[in-house]
């Protein structure tokens, strides 16, 4: 393989990175990340895609409902503890190909479906917790749910 040129770092077919710019990598494919000035971001263009849809709610809340979050140390950091999923255990819809890495834009599109229905629940069982754009001096969230949550105990009021 060749030297990375000394804008950017490209690792043909799979991930590249030019500063200049220009549409596709080394290789022929489209860029599917960029890292600029320490941020990293994924490729999105509509431009990029085809066959776009809808998630459906079910897939997506099943997925989430067979994610396993755990706590690990990579064999090369064993000192340094993390969070996050075993590529090998994640459900199909946000799997990789070779199951050895995670997109995390797949587990954040389906996370957010998910928070999406359960909002659309929440608000059809209580209209005025509805997300809005506008600030509400009115709205305030119930008490006894509230205090209830935090320590596991319902309120006096509730019981």
């Amino acid at each position: 393989m060749a030297d990375p040129p000394a804008n950017g770092l490209i690792v043909p077919g799979h991930v590249g990175h030019r500063d200049d710019g220009a549409g596709p990598s080394a290789a022929g494919r489209e860029r599917r990340v960029s890292v600029s000035r320490g941020v990293w971001t994924n490729a999105s263009s509509r431009a990029l895609k085809e066959r776009i849809a809808d998630l459906p709610a079910a897939r997506a809340l099943e997925a989430v409902g067979r994610l396993r979050p755990v706590m690990f140390a990579y064999k090369a950091s064993p000192g340094e503890s993390h969070v996050g999923f075993i590529a090998e255990d994640v459900p199909e819809l946000v799997a990789t190909a070779d199951r050895t890495s995670l997109s995390a834009m797949d587990i954040v599109a389906v996370l957010t479906k998910v928070t999406q229905v359960q909002q659309q629940t929440i608000s059809d069982w209580r209209p005025d917790w509805r997300i809005s754009t506008k600030r509400s001096p009115s709205w305030r969230p119930d008490s006894r749910i509230s205090e209830s949550r935090l320590t596991g105990q319902a309120s006096e009021g509730a019981r």
